[in-house]
């Protein structure tokens, strides 16, 4: 089994862009991206691995602001691979890196770079 792969999700809006969503529920945006991440998991091959690192890349359109890399998107796509990429999404199992961006304008997107770890204790 590959000790590295890539999840590939639509790009999630900025948290600028997400204050303006408030017509989309939040319980809908959370299955969104949990269902976004599962759909993509099952793409990737169903890997399971006892902890992770996962580093996120942002392709986009124009280069965001470092603080709008961060969004509530991510908290729900990394519940949505809690039970079937990792256990769990303590400490753990999953060290989340900061974010890179990169641009893109021919095919924004989210990819998750996810590499294997040895699972701490505790």
């Amino acid at each position: 089994m590959a000790k590295e792969l890539i999840l590939v999700l639509p790009l999630p809006v900025s948290l600028n862009q997400e204050r303006e969503q408030h017509w989309f529920p939040q319980a809908e945006r959370r299955s969104y991206w949990m269902e976004n991440a599962w759909a993509a998991w099952c793409q990737a091959g169903y890997a399971r691995f006892e902890a992770v690192e996962i580093t996120p890349h942002f392709y986009v359109w124009n280069l965001r602001d470092e603080d709008n890399l961060s969004t509530r998107a991510m908290k729900a796509i990394i519940d949505g691979l809690k039970g079937h990429l990792i256990p769990d999404d303590s400490p753990k199992h999953l060290r989340l890196n900061r974010a890179e961006q990169h641009m893109d304008r021919k095919r924004p997107r989210l990819e998750l770079h996810i590499k294997a770890m040895e699972a701490e204790g505790g």
